[in-house]
């Protein structure tokens, strides 16, 4: 501190003239005029106030000429050029350093193709294809981690299809059931095949007529059930036209009774 007041007070008495005065740095010619002002109370908490007030604007105060700039690093994601101004890094780069595609580090889902050394960021997407999904994170020798498209579920580092039980079918990456009646569908409100004594109309699967052990509609079976005949797609009851002569017809005529 003394040293400053010394220069101050040199600077003043060399030259009376105000061109002289104006050639001091605006930090030491507050300084001289506190000085002045406070002869008489150097030592008072008035003026040591004022000292540190001043000593504080002759750390900030940066001339444009004859002071060096303080030295600083830029913050993550950012570089100092030639010129010391701070540069953001590529859209890649996590952290970079001379320039832009000069990467140190990189962002999620990109790896500097050679290990050890600044360089560009490259996509792990690009360098490891994955079929039905995508490379998330790499190093330069293989995929580390995968995303699977819809439909399909990370195996390791591959996606294979998710395969849903026979009467469910994929909703997303789960399987849910079919609805009632449905042996297999393609969703919540299409069949695509029914359960026996069933038939398919419109996605939905309906209950065959009766004594029909399949059909094509409700008017049309193609096969009976046991005691039935099929005749013009409908399932009747079998019916006996003639009995052995030890027994005879019953009265529905469906068999044949004992005498």
């Amino acid at each position: 501190m003394n040293k400053i007041l010394i220069l101050a007070l040199t600077a003043e008495s060399r030259s009376s003239s105000a061109s002289a005065i104006e050639l001091m740095p605006p930090p030491l010619r507050l300084l001289r005029d506190s000085h002045n002002r406070s002869k008489n109370k150097l030592f008072s908490k008035r003026f040591i106030v004022r000292i540190s007030l001043l000593l504080l604007a002759l750390f900030c105060f940066c001339p444009k000429e004859g002071f060096s700039q303080v030295s600083f690093n830029c913050g993550p994601g950012f570089f100092k050029d030639s010129d010391g101004q701070c540069k953001k890094c590529g859209q890649r780069c996590a952290t970079c350093v001379g320039s832009g595609e000069n990467c140190v580090s990189c962002r999620a889902g990109n790896f500097i193709p050679v290990s050890g050394l600044p360089g560009p960021c490259q996509t792990c997407t690009v360098m490891y294809p994955i079929s039905a999904g995508s490379c998330i994170r790499c190093n330069t020798v293989t995929c580390l981690d995968v995303s699977c498209n819809a439909g399909f579920k990370k195996n390791g580092i591959k996606c294979e299809k998710i395969s849903c039980p026979s009467g469910q079918y994929l909703n997303g990456n789960s399987c849910k059931t079919c609805p009632s009646g449905c042996t297999a569908c393609s969703g919540p409100t299409n069949c695509t095949a029914c359960k026996s004594g069933m038939y398919l109309k419109n996605g939905a699967c309906y209950s065959c007529p009766a004594n029909c052990t399949a059909c094509t509609s409700s008017s049309n079976c193609t096969t009976c059930k046991a005691g039935s005949s099929l005749k013009n797609g409908k399932c009747e009851p079998k019916t006996v036209s003639s009995c052995p002569s030890y027994m005879t017809l019953s009265s529905d005529q469906k068999c044949c009774i004992p005498k």
